[in-house]
């Protein structure tokens, strides 16, 4: 409803209710028995009109009157699970293990849990246990109706949806969920070794991540001034551009909504500067890799393209930088396969909340690929325990070099070693005989 029409409605009420008193006041004389027969009629007025004016008034401002509370009892999440378990479909269900579900609960700690004493005040079903919000979280997230968890766990659509958003939100709050950047040298040298343990040969021995772009689908956004910036050429659809960086177990070390899904990946990339800041952090000779729609910089190597292909080595060296950089486009299927909200169009979500929804997800991401490479102490090996009182250190200090626009001296070093090592692009297998 528009807020012209709503105010039509107002006044409407307005005019149909104290018209009458208006008119006797100014046209007719009355006595003071009638005066006050005519009080009484108008506080009545007043009173029928107050429920309406209220209800169009929140309305018109973007609130609805909260519904009354559902009170049927709460479905047992015990039940729930055992059946889910004995049927083997806990795992698609929410897309991890019961083992990994209870450890990610702990994780979140008292931060999901709700004051049972308020719940039950406001409904005599009870609070909406930790493992229900969860549940219902990772139900949605996984591409699952909103209906689903409404019908099991006897809740309203708005509570489902004030659920899910505070959900997401201690999700990124959580220390030992966050994203982690190398920070010490073992870390960085850590990074490296996976990346060298997946190239031919070591050829590639300081990468430390690879970066690339991805469109977030939605609907086209509105309130946005121009809405054809959102419009990707490339995919032709609209969307937003996600600048993100993975390691080489295909987990999320940076993600962010960096630009509108029609700016290409460079200019996006500018906009990330919390990013750029931590790679000029790094240790000189360590880099991460990129297409070539990325600028070269000692901190970042993109592949060759066009005619720098043709040069001796070149071509070599990409297929051996993009034995790494294919863990970028890995990462994005794994994620979009698992978390089925990103297989469709994202509609009616404030920009904020995209934000949040698209960190929840990388997070949880990383969590399940932690969980598949659990060892027998519980932690998981890539990993120490997360500690705020005692914050990683910094990297030591860069050593600065002076750049030279279009180039790369860390990408010539490399495209040497591949010469050295004598090193040459596998031939596809029809081609080898």
């Amino acid at each position: 409803m528009s807020y012209l029409l709503r105010i039509f409605w107002i006044l409407l009420w307005l005019t149909l209710l104290f018209l009458p008193q208006a008119v006797g006041f100014f046209f007719y004389e009355s006595s003071d028995d009638e005066d006050d027969d005519d009080d009484d009629q108008l506080m009545l007025n007043m009173l029928y009109a107050a429920p309406m004016m209220a209800a169009l008034w929140w309305e018109m401002f973007g609130y609805t009157p909260r519904l009354p509370p559902i009170i049927e009892q709460r479905a047992s999440w015990q039940e729930h699970r055992e059946n889910l378990i004995q049927r083997n479909i806990f795992r698609p269900m929410y897309r991890m293990t019961p083992e990994s579900f209870d450890r990610l609960i702990e994780k979140l700690g008292d931060d999901i849990n709700v004051d049972a004493d308020m719940a039950y005040r406001r409904t005599q079903a009870g609070p909406v246990i930790a493992e229900w919000r969860l549940a219902m979280t990772l139900r949605w997230l996984s591409g699952g109706s909103l209906w689903e968890s409404v019908a099991w766990i006897r809740l309203h659509k708005s509570t489902f949806y004030n659920i899910v958003w505070e959900t997401c939100g201690i999700i990124n709050e959580c220390g030992p969920l966050a994203f982690r950047f190398p920070q010490t040298e073992e870390e960085v040298k850590a990074l490296s070794s996976g990346f060298e343990s997946i190239s031919t040969e070591g050829v590639v021995n300081c990468c430390v991540g690879v970066i690339d772009g991805w469109l977030m689908h939605t609907t086209a956004p509105t309130g946005v001034g121009n809405v054809n910036a959102y419009f990707s050429g490339h995919y032709q659809k609209y969307g937003y551009n996600v600048q993100a960086v993975v390691d080489h177990k295909c987990r999320f070390l940076y993600a962010k909504i960096a630009a509108p899904g029609g700016q290409p990946d460079i200019n996006a990339l500018k906009a990330c500067s919390d990013l750029l800041d931590f790679l000029k952090g790094l240790p000189f000779g360590h880099y991460i890799i990129g297409d070539n729609a990325y600028p070269p910089r000692e901190y970042l190597l993109p592949v060759f393209g066009g005619n720098e292909r043709r040069a001796r080595g070149h071509d070599d060296t990409n297929f051996f930088m993009s034995q790494c950089r294919i863990r970028s486009e890995m990462a994005f299927g794994m994620m979009t396969n698992k978390f089925g909200i990103f297989q469709r169009p994202l509609k009616k979500i404030a920009k904020h909340n995209l934000n949040k929804l698209l960190e929840a997800i990388c997070r949880l991401h990383n969590f399940c690929i932690d969980e598949r490479i659990y060892d027998v102490n519980g932690v998981p090996p890539h990993q120490q325990p997360f500690d705020e009182d005692n914050p990683r250190s910094t990297p030591g200090e860069r050593v600065t070099v002076a750049e030279i626009s279009g180039q790369s001296r860390t990408r010539a070093r490399l495209v040497q070693r591949v010469l050295r090592l004598g090193l040459t692009r596998q031939q596809p297998i029809a081609n080898r005989y």
